[in-house]
C-alpha cells in the first residue's frame, strides 16, 4: 500500500532574469507503507528539496505529491492540518533546528497544543516525559535550554518534537551527518526501534551509503536534481545499473584489506545547474558513454518489478 507518491515533480528557482535553477528537475517515485525508502546523491543534487517539497514547506513549479491520497500540493485548511500531523521531519542540524530560547517542554509541547493533543497544562508534562523516554532521554531534560545537551541529545529531542503528533511518515533529512560515528549507530538503532513499535514510514536522506544498505529497503540515487535510478536496496548494491551509481558505490570503503575493490574516478566536476548540459545529465563525467549520451535524455526504463534507470546503455 502506498503512503507517498511523486509525479513528475519539478522545483526551478528564478535566477537573474530568464534563467532558472532546477533543483529537481521531473522526478516520480513512490513509497510503500511501513517501509524505508532511501534517497542518495552528491551534495546540491537536490535531495533536501525534494524533503522540502514532500512536507510543502516550499511548492513544486510542477508536478503533484500525495500522501494517503490527499493531494498536498493543493490541500487548503483541515487536509492540510491532516497532512501536517501525518508528515514530519528531522533536519539536518539539530542545533539550528531547535529554537534556542525555549526549553524542551514549549520546544516539544507546542506542537501538542496547536494539534489539540493536549489542552491542559497539567497534563503537557507527563506527555512530553513519555515522548523524551521514547527516544532515551529522561524528564531532567524537560525544563534545559538546547545548548545544554549534546549533539546526540538534541537529535533525540527533534526525534521527539517529530513524534510529538504521532506520525505515519518522517522524512529524515542527513539526521546523522552533524554527529560523530558513534552518536550515529545510536540515532539509526533509535530509528529502527520506533519503527518496530509505531510502525512508521521513512523517506530517509544520507550521503552513508553503509547506512543506506542497513537501513533502507529501497533506494532511489538522484543526480543534478533527476533520479537516475531507483531499486530494493539489495540489488543496487550488488548489481548498479546506472554508471553513476557505479561509481557512488566503487567509492565506499571496503573493510576487507585482501578484497578486490576498483574504484571509478569520476573526471571534471559535476556541471552548472544554472547550464546543464543536452542528453544525460552525467554524460560530461560518464566511464561508459557513447554517442546518443550527449544529444538525448533519457527517460525512465524498467527493467524489472520494482527497478528503474535513466540510461542508453540499458534500452
Amino acid at each position: 500500500m502506498e503512503i507517498l507518491r511523486l509525479q513528475s515533480v519539478k522545483k526551478y528557482f528564478p535566477y537573474r532574469g530568464r534563467n532558472f535553477l532546477k533543483a529537481v528537475d521531473d522526478i516520480s517515485f513512490s513509497v510503500k507503507k511501513s517501509e524505508v525508502f532511501g534517497l542518495v546523491g552528491e551534495s546540491g543534487c537536490g535531495k533536501s528539496t525534494v524533503a522540502k517539497l514532500i512536507l510543502k514547506l516550499i511548492t513544486p513549479t510542477d508536478g503533484r505529491i500525495f500522501f494517503e491520497d490527499i493531494d498536498v500540493v493543493n490541500a487548503r485548511s483541515k487536509a492540510l492540518s491532516s497532512v501536517r500531523k501525518g508528515l514530519q521531519i528531522v533536519f539536518q542540524d539539530p542545533q539550528a533546528a531547535l529554537n534556542p530560547r525555549k526549553r524542551i517542554i514549549n520546544t516539544i509541547g507546542e506542537a501538542l497544543f496547536i494539534n489539540g493533543i493536549v489542552k491542559k497544562k497539567g497534563e503537557l508534562k507527563d506527555r512530553v516525559s513519555q515522548l523524551l523516554l521514547k527516544v532515551g532521554l529522561d524528564s531532567d531534560a524537560l525544563y534545559k535550554y538546547p545548548h545544554e545537551f549534546s549533539g546526540g541529545q538534541r537529535q533525540r529531542i527533534c526525534i521527539a518534537r517529530a513524534l510529538a503528533v504521532n506520525p505515519r511518515l518522517i522524512v529524515a533529512d542527513e539526521p546523522l551527518s552533524a554527529l560523530d560515528v558513534s552518536i550515529q549507530a545510536q540515532i539509526i538503532n533509535l530509528f529502527e526501534d520506533l519503527q518496530k513499535k509505531a510502525d512508521l514510514t521513512y523517506v530517509f536522506i544520507s550521503h552513508n551509503l553503509h547506512v543506506i544498505e542497513h537501513f533502507s529497503s529501497t533506494v532511489a540515487v538522484m543526480y543534478l536534481g533527476k533520479i537516475v535510478e531507483i531499486s530494493e536496496t539489495r540489488k543496487l548494491f550488488n548489481e548498479p545499473l546506472h554508471p553513476y551509481t557505479e561509481a557512488l558505490l566503487s567509492a565506499v570503503p571496503v573493510p576487507e584489506v585482501d578484497k578486490k575493490h576498483e574504484r571509478i574516478i569520476l573526471e571534471g566536476d559535476v556541471p552548472n545547474p544554472l547550464h546543464i548540459p543536452p542528453g544525460c545529465p552525467f554524460h560530461t563525467r560518464c566511464h561508459r558513454k557513447f554517442e546518443p549520451c550527449d544529444k538525448i535524455v533519457p527517460a525512465y526504463k524498467e527493467i524489472k518489478k520494482n527497478r528503474w534507470v535513466s540510461c542508453h546503455l540499458w534500452k
